[in-house]
């Protein structure tokens, strides 16, 4: 790509271009026609800043003497405002370049099943990636507000079935709503909790404690996990029966 020379400082115009990694867009005053020569690079610099130095720039006419600029940044490109210039055949312009922070988190996967009888504590894990250009945060200790599986369909199917009607209708949902949600369980990260830097991934392991009042069902609740929302899925299963112990019978007198 062509490079030019600096143009006088009293030729240099400000520009801005806002947006997130990987679409930091703005509107300069550059002809369509020279839109092919335009680099990037620090005021000040003979080299491009790291950052910018990778980013595809694209444009498009924005009318007869303004060019649409669009960068197309890494997805971890740090969050923040940095300073260049576009230099073109006809000088230079200063910009501003806002990258926006996103928060995009994958964790896999979202479905958790576990079984187990109640009281237990069973190990699970989720694999994290942090496909944003900011920090997330995976808790140590999250709460499960677990309730019993398809409760929103049974509540529903009530309301319908019922010779409610009007507002007593949606009452009858929101009791039979209350009526099947189960004591809240805790999950406990044994490894990977902590701060997710932009474009690292880590296994995060835990610990589910059933509740020990659980009744033999399904019941499901939502772990979030760096901004994710996963669905743990509990089959709580019936304890194992106790062993009777016989007891020896006393031996009568000859």
């Amino acid at each position: 790509m062509a490079r030019a020379t600096r143009a006088p400082a009293g030729d240099v115009r400000v520009a801005r271009l806002v947006g997130p990694p990987g679409a930091v867009v703005g509107v300069v005053d550059v002809p369509p026609d020279q839109r092919t020569s335009i680099v990037l690079v620090p005021p000040e610099s003979t080299k491009p800043d790291e950052v910018l130095s990778t980013a595809r720039v694209l444009t498009a006419p924005a009318g007869p003497a303004r060019t649409e600029v669009r960068l197309l940044l890494a997805d971890d490109a740090p969050a923040g405002e940095r300073a260049a210039q576009l230099l073109w055949d006809g000088g230079a312009i200063d910009v501003r370049i806002e990258v926006l922070g996103i928060q995009a988190a994958e964790v896999r996967p979202l479905v958790v099943p576990v079984s187990g009888p109640a009281g237990t504590i069973v190990p699970v894990s989720v694999h994290a990636v942090n496909r944003g250009n900011v920090p997330v945060e995976i808790g140590k200790v999250a709460v499960l507000a677990f309730e019993e599986r398809e409760t929103l369909e049974h509540a529903i199917a009530a309301g319908l079935s019922g010779k409610a009607r009007g507002l007593d209708r949606w009452a009858v949902v929101a009791d039979t709503v209350a009526a099947r949600q189960s004591e809240a369980a805790r999950v406990v990260v044994t490894d990977g909790a902590g701060i997710l830097a932009p474009g690292a991934d880590t296994l995060v392991a835990a610990e589910v404690h059933v509740p020990a009042g659980l009744p033999p069902a399904e019941h499901a609740g939502t772990w979030v996990v760096a901004g994710v929302r996963v669905r743990v899925e509990v089959q709580v299963t019936a304890p194992e029966p106790t062993p009777r112990k016989r007891t020896a019978r006393a031996k009568e007198p000859s």
